[in-house]
C-alpha cells in the first residue's frame, strides 16, 4: 500500500465519513440483538479494517452506495426496493470475497497472513442490520418482508443473554449444549416460520414495548395461539414436523421467560 493511499485511508473517520448508518447499527446491535456498546463500536472497526485491508474504500465503496439507495428508496420505496435489494446482495459479495480469500489477505507491510476472527462475525452482523433496514420498511410500505434460508442472515431474538440465564437457573437440568440446542431452534423456527410464513417481525422490538408498558404477555399469547393453529395447516418445508414441535416448545419457554423478566427485571441485571 502507498504511503499517500495508508494517510488518506488513516484519515478517514470510522464512525463519521466511511460506513452507512454506523449510529443505526449500534443502536440495533444494542437494543435489537442484546450486545453491548463495546462489541457494536468492535464490530465497526472491524469492518472498517476490512475494507481499508481487503478492498480500496475510495473507489469499491458499498457504503455509499446503500446510503444512496436508501435515500432513493426513501423517496419511492416501491420503485427503490430493487435498487436497494440489489446492494444489499452486492454486500454479500464482499463478504463471499473475505470468506474465500481469508488465507491471503495483504497487509500493509506486504505480507500475507490470515484474516482476523473477528472479521466474518462483523461483517454479517452489518449485513443482517441491513436486511432488517429493508425489511423494516417493506413492512411500513405494505411488502412482505425477505427470509433467506442462510442461517447465518437470521435475525436474532432479543435478551438471548437473558433467556439463557432463565433456562439454566429454571431447574430443568439443561446443560449448555441443550441450551443452544433450544436456541438454534428457536432462532431457526423465528425466522423461517414467524417472521417467512405469519409475516411476524416484532419480536426484535420487545424491549421497547416493555419499557413502554405495552402488554407483551397479551401479544405472545396471541402469538401462540396462531402457531397452534397454523401447526394443524401448511409447514414452510425447510422446518420438519418434529423441527417445528421442538421450535414451538422453545417458543413457549421464550414466552414463559420474558413473563418472568417483566415481573423480576432485577433478577437479570448482571446478565447484560
Amino acid at each position: 500500500m502507498e504511503e499517500s493511499q495508508r494517510n488518506r485511508l488513516n484519515s478517514l473517520d470510522p464512525y463519521k465519513d466511511f460506513i452507512y448508518s454506523k449510529n443505526g447499527f449500534i443502536d440495533w446491535m444494542i437494543n435489537k440483538q442484546g450486545k453491548t456498546r463495546s462489541t457494536a463500536e468492535s464490530y465497526l472497526s472491524s469492518i472498517r479494517t476490512v475494507f481499508q485491508t481487503a478492498f480500496d474504500p475510495e473507489f469499491d465503496n458499498p457504503f455509499s452506495k446503500l446510503s444512496i439507495a436508501f435515500a432513493k428508496a426513501k423517496k419511492n420505496f416501491k420503485e427503490g426496493i430493487d435498487g436497494l435489494e440489489a446492494e444489499y446482495r452486492s454486500f454479500g459479495g464482499y463478504i463471499e470475497v473475505v470468506e474465500e480469500d481469508s488465507d491471503f489477505i495483504l497487509t500493509e507491510d506486504l505480507e500475507y497472513r490470515m484474516a482476523p476472527k473477528e472479521w466474518l462475525p462483523a461483517l454479517k452482523a452489518y449485513q443482517r442490520y441491513i436486511r432488517w433496514k429493508i425489511d423494516y420498511q417493506r413492512q411500513l410500505n405494505g411488502m412482505p418482508i425477505h427470509v433467506e434460508d442462510d442461517a447465518s442472515t437470521f435475525i436474532d431474538l432479543p435478551f438471548g443473554k437473558e433467556f439463557r440465564h432463565y433456562l439454566k437457573n429454571l431447574g430443568m437440568g439443561y446443560t449448555d449444549s441443550s441450551i443452544n440446542t433450544i436456541t438454534c431452534r428457536l432462532r431457526r423456527f423465528y425466522n423461517l416460520f414467524l417472521r417467512r410464513v405469519m409475516k411476524f417481525d416484532g419480536l426484535p422490538d420487545l424491549g421497547y414495548y416493555i419499557d413502554l408498558g405495552e402488554p407483551v404477555n397479551l401479544l405472545l399469547e396471541k402469538i401462540e395461539t396462531k402457531i397452534d393453529y397454523e401447526e394443524n395447516g401448511h409447514l414452510v418445508p425447510e422446518i420438519s414436523y418434529d423441527n417445528f414441535a421442538r421450535g414451538k416448545k422453545g417458543f413457549a419457554l421464550y414466552k414463559d421467560f420474558i413473563s418472568d423478566y417483566i415481573s423480576n427485571p432485577d433478577k437479570y441485571y448482571t446478565v447484560k
